[in-house]
Formats: C-alpha cells, sequence, structure tokens
C-alpha cells in the first residue's frame, strides 16, 4: 500500500474515534494528527493508575448488573473490559473471586442456576472460565 493510502486511512480512522468521543475528551486531543498520537493520548489520560480511577474503575464493578432479560454475552464483555482495566492499573482477581462477581451480578431469574453451581461445587474453587461457560450455555 502506498504511503498516501495508509495517510488517509489513519485520518478516517482519527476522524471516526474523534466523533465517537465526548466534547470534552475530545477537546483534550484536538491537537493529536495521527490515530496512534489519538491513542497514546487517551492512554495518558485514563489508563493511570491514579486513586481517582481506581476509585471510578472499582465504581463502575460494583455497579455492574446484568438486566433481566438481557444479552450474557454483553454483560460479560462489559465485566470483562472492567476487569482488564482494574488489572491494567494493578488490581488482580484471582478466578474464584472472578467468578463470584460474575454470579453475584446476575438478576434474581438466575438464583437457580447460581444455588445449583454453589451446591455442586462443594469446596472446590469456582473457574472464571466455567462460570462464564455456563452463563452463555444458560443463555442458549
Amino acid at each position: 500500500m502506498k504511503d498516501e493510502d495508509w495517510a488517509l486511512l489513519d485520518r478516517q480512522a482519527l476522524e471516526v474515534i474523534h466523533l465517537m468521543l465526548s466534547c470534552n475528551v475530545a477537546f483534550n486531543i484536538v491537537k493529536e494528527i495521527t490515530t496512534s498520537g489519538l491513542i497514546e493520548a487517551l492512554s495518558r489520560m485514563y489508563e493511570k493508575p491514579s486513586t481517582s480511577n481506581k476509585v471510578h474503575l472499582i465504581r463502575w464493578l460494583f455497579n455492574l448488573r446484568m438486566i433481566e432479560n438481557a444479552s450474557a454475552t454483553q454483560y460479560l464483555n462489559e465485566l470483562n473490559i472492567v476487569t482488564t482495566q482494574l488489572s491494567s492499573i494493578g488490581i488482580e482477581f484471582d478466578e474464584e473471586v472472578r467468578a463470584l462477581i460474575l454470579f453475584s451480578c446476575l438478576p434474581e431469574c438466575w438464583n437457580a442456576t447460581v444455588t445449583a453451581v454453589s451446591s455442586s461445587s462443594g469446596s472446590n474453587k469456582l473457574k472464571f472460565d466455567d462460570a462464564r461457560d455456563l452463563v452463555l450455555s444458560e443463555e442458549i
């Protein structure tokens, strides 16, 4: 591909990203002229292990709930996003805690499933991948 073609694609990607950002955020990165520069600027702004960022992410996690009859896939994606962002700033959860968070955020209609899994696991540690697979298979 020619350099001009790459530059055009980069500019188009940059414009699409600009359209998706709120005005307050876009104002802070208006001087960026490449997509990679924009991503680096956003990273510097938001991927900091600051206390306020940690509090924001923990609030997001604690307020995360799957809505009744909502898509389990969408809920799992949001849970993965917040736990990945927490991990990137040094807050890690082990497999069992992640599985417990997943189950605790499910709506009331999932109580029978959660109880069955809790009873069958006994003293064994839950694994997040198993919990995720169960939720996805139950949705189907």
